[in-house]
């Protein structure tokens, strides 16, 4: 089952602190973050409906 745009969207707007399927909060990153010409990727996994997907991170700013 693929994730609708909209779906996508609330995603990416809450933070990524809910799963993208069922809203649920009971997600976390699984290993760490695999970072590639400025992207990092890393594997997320909702343990409410099991279902597993990439956040894709890009980098903005830094802090010293």
């Amino acid at each position: 089952m693929k994730l609708t745009q909209e779906q996508i969207d609330n995603y990416v707007s809450s933070g990524g602190t809910i799963c993208p399927w069922c809203n649920e909060e009971d997600i976390q990153g699984v290993g760490g973050v695999d970072v590639n010409d400025g992207v990092g990727i890393q594997l997320v996994q909702c343990y409410t409906c099991k279902k597993l997907w990439n956040d894709i991170y890009k980098l903005v700013n830094i802090t010293l």
